[in-house]
């Protein structure tokens, strides 16, 4: 899922043929909207960066830690025009485990399930493709993401990122291929899950109703 964020840009100069300048596209749809959806996906939550990686951590840090899933949640933007919307978006991630070496670390059990959730504000740069109703996108804004567990329940605020392709299919509907990501916060120091939130990558389908 990594590398396909690095593939975004290749495909955007694969599959766009006009710039901004050209606003004459082939769809009879309006351009300015309301719209809300549901979102569905898979998530790679990384825990990388905490697991230890020798003794002087092993008695804090997780010794493994896994968070791969489905992931689902709901969006509600405003097309502002062709080539720019705005969205806010909730998504509720797949429970990810981490595995203590020496049980009982912060008063927690071997085995510790984290909880996580990522809610973001978005601005969508949109320029049109060759293909009628089909657009692609880059995206960035504020997110906040929330971790709870018996270690600590955290939030924090942190810039995310993606892109993806964006399809007109009805009057009233559209679709949206996309991939998001979040750096998180904290790293792997003696005492780093009271204050640690992994990076997110996310690969996300979203069905909206245009109002």
């Amino acid at each position: 899922m990594k590398k396909l964020l690095v593939l975004v840009p290749i495909l955007t100069m694969a599959c766009c043929t006009r710039g901004f300048a050209d606003t004459n596209n082939t769809d009879i749809y309006k351009e300015q909207f309301w719209y809300g959806g549901l979102i569905s996906g898979y998530a790679n939550v990384d825990w990388s960066s905490v697991v230890a990686t020798d003794f002087s951590t092993i008695a804090s840090n997780p010794a493994s830690a896994d968070g791969e899933g489905l992931i689902y949640g709901a969006d509600v933007g405003y097309q502002i025009n062709s080539h720019f919307a705005i969205e806010g978006e909730y998504i509720k991630l797949p429970t990810t485990a981490q595995t203590y070496f020496i049980p009982n670390v912060y008063n927690a059990p071997a085995n510790v399930n984290s909880q996580l959730s990522f809610g973001a504000v978005i601005v969508k740069l949109i320029a049109p493709c060759l293909w009628p109703n089909l657009s692609i996108f880059a995206d960035a804004g504020p997110a906040y993401q929330y971790r709870a567990d018996t270690v600590q329940n955290i939030g924090t605020w942190a810039p995310t990122f993606g892109g993806g392709f964006m399809y007109r299919f009805a009057e009233h509907w559209q679709g949206e291929l996309s991939f998001q990501y979040a750096p998180g916060t904290g790293k792997s120091i003696y005492n780093p899950m009271i204050d640690y939130i992994p990076e997110l990558y996310m690969g996300t389908l979203k069905v909206d109703y245009i109002f």
